[in-house]
């Protein structure tokens, strides 16, 4: 499948905007959704390492917790590495601007720093 124009400009200028290789941004989005702004996939093993106990603890509710257990968007944004950066919306169905700027978000903040 080929890039949408509208979605492969967004990828590129979400990436020039944070200094991110362009490319490598695309190519993440071709692997993960084949550029489909709506693609979403239940990952049940990180559900039952990072999520399943937060609604065991009566922390989220069930549809959140399920929500928070599967992958969204353009880059394959998990539900709670979503909510972790923010990402406040009712509803998890990430659209595609929100997808490609919480996948830079994690990117920025997971990167290791030197240490001074």
């Amino acid at each position: 499948m080929s890039a949408p124009a509208q979605l492969l400009l967004l990828a590129r200028k979400t990436a020039a905007a944070h200094s991110l290789d362009p490319a490598l941004v695309c190519a993440i989005i071709e692997q993960e959704s084949s550029w489909n702004p709506w693609a979403m996939r239940f990952e049940p093993v990180f559900f039952a390492r990072y999520v399943a106990a937060l609604y065991t603890n009566n922390k989220i509710s069930a549809s959140e917790a399920y929500a928070r257990g599967f992958s969204w968007g353009l880059m394959q944004v998990m539900g709670q590495v979503a909510r972790e950066f923010n990402f406040a919306e009712p509803f998890l169905s990430i659209p595609p601007k929100a997808s490609t700027s919480v996948a830079r978000s994690f990117e920025e903040n997971s990167t290791p720093r030197q240490a001074n």
